[in-house]
């Protein structure tokens, strides 16, 4: 899945609309959201080390997960069972 995230990337950037037909479509999205974040963070570096220590960076990050403040999703994934 993550394979085709990435090779379908440049392609999935460019939908503003996207028919949600199973769970693996909403993780192609989130996926592809990831991607774009990485992405951006990578922007600025200018050697490997640069850009391996931001990636590092970005893992080591909390990342809101659904029914958190700040999930960029909240409508598209149910809330995890408490």
């Amino acid at each position: 899945m993550v394979d085709e995230a990435i090779s379908f990337f440049g392609a999935n950037v460019f939908f503003r609309n996207f028919d949600i037909k199973s769970p693996t479509y909403k993780l192609l999205i989130y996926l592809t959201f990831y991607i774009n974040v990485a992405l951006k963070r990578l922007e600025g570096c200018r050697t490997l080390a640069e850009g391996t220590k931001a990636i590092i960076n970005l893992d080591l990050e909390d990342v809101p997960v659904p029914g958190e403040l700040g999930f960029p999703f909240s409508g598209l994934f149910v809330l995890p069972l408490p």
